[in-house]
């Protein structure tokens, strides 16, 4: 197993960023590999090019490919088709939450935001500890840790793009704050202490959720154990830090929505789904935002 740490350059994902990126890609779709027309057009510099680069592709908004003259070119996927046709400016926090889930599974090419939402399991953190369990973790696995301040510069941007601070997140225009801090999933406790928190009903919409399910499925399955959902690597319980109450909570609500039949018969405890259809899920979501 290869791991990756550090890809972004040390930066983490700013407001706009995104859209700014798919917006040149439409333009130019080899423009990341054209330092300085890509410079010019999206005006930032060198490392934060090829951070952004990393960005896209890790969140599942583009992927690398070549066209019939072997040029390697970027290719939007097809979420992106949808999330921009629904919400082009990148403004709906839940689009968020959806990054957040492909950005979490990537084990190879995101290694330190795998592991933290499938393998960490304390509450409250700093730095040292963050660390020092990421190093033991890469050591169960069989691999040889990178140096230590490759890992320290993934903390720092770990921190940076999720790190929910009402003192700092006071402006949305701020080009220097992540919109993943308004997931609001670590907040602070004390000057270096950080706490995990739990998302609502009112912050992860239903529909997301269950998109974000359905994804995590083999396609076609119809049927999955509560127990799988909650607690199975890449499981929605796992990358939204569910607990079991609120697990089921969820559960109940999309069944009211029609989405899934919960069947807790005969200690069951399992979910059978009614609506299979990813971009459907996402289309109902934002025609109702919209």
């Amino acid at each position: 197993m290869s791991y990756s740490f550090a890809r972004h350059e040390t930066f983490h994902i700013r407001t706009g960023w995104l859209r700014k990126g798919l917006k040149a890609i439409e333009k130019n779709n080899h423009i990341f590999l054209e330092t300085i027309p890509a410079m010019d057009e999206l005006g930032i510099g060198k490392n934060m090019i090829s951070s952004l680069r990393y960005w896209l592709q890790v969140t599942g908004l583009t992927e690398e490919d070549y066209d019939s003259n072997r040029q390697k070119i970027q290719e939007k996927k097809e979420l992106t088709g949808i999330v921009l046709n629904y919400d082009e400016y990148f403004e709906d926090p839940s689009t968020f939450w959806l990054l957040h889930f492909n950005l979490c599974r990537n084990k190879e090419v995101a290694t330190t935001w795998y592991w933290f939402f499938n393998h960490f399991n304390y509450l409250e953190f700093d730095k040292e500890l963050f660390v020092e369990e990421l190093i033991n973790y890469i050591r169960r696995t069989g691999e040889e840790p990178p140096a230590k301040s490759s890992l320290e510069k993934d903390f720092n941007t770990f921190k940076r793009m999720y790190l929910y601070d009402p003192e700092d997140n006071n402006s949305p225009e701020d080009s220097l704050q992540s919109p993943f801090s308004e997931l609001k999933l670590i907040t602070k406790v004390d000057t270096d202490t950080y706490a995990v928190n739990r998302p609502s009903i009112d912050t992860l919409p239903p529909r997301i959720l269950f998109y974000s399910l359905l994804l995590s499925l083999e396609a076609g399955t119809k049927s999955v154990n509560v127990e799988e959902v909650l607690n199975q690597e890449n499981s929605i319980g796992r990358l939204f830090k569910l607990n079991i109450s609120l697990l089921y909570e969820y559960l109940e609500k999309l069944q009211e929505i029609g989405y899934l039949h919960l069947d807790k018969h005969a200690g069951l405890n399992s979910i059978q789904l009614r609506e299979l259809s990813q971009d459907k899920v996402l289309e109902d979501y934002y025609g109702i935002k919209k």
